[in-house]
């Protein structure tokens, strides 16, 4: 996750009944660490996804993006 060269995101997909629980561990055990949630109704990623586009502009992109299957598949499927 952690590289000098360049900022990038690591995305990691877990269950859903584990997210909070990913959360709380990086805020426990990396707690510089960035962390950006993507699940929610519809509109939330909407917006989770303009925020993390204005936050690629300005450089400012999140260590860590989490989600979960059902939503990693849902989006990966729009085409």
């Amino acid at each position: 996750i952690i590289n000098n060269k360049s900022k990038r995101t690591t995305l990691i997909v877990v269950p859903a009944s584990t997210l909070s629980n990913w959360v709380n561990e990086f805020k426990r055990f990396c707690p510089s660490f960035v962390i950006k949630v993507y699940h929610g109704s519809q509109q939330e990623r909407h917006d989770i996804q303009y925020d993390t586009k204005r936050d690629k502009e300005c450089g400012t992109l999140p260590d860590v993006m989490l989600t979960t299957y059902t939503i990693f598949e849902k989006e990966s499927n729009k085409n």
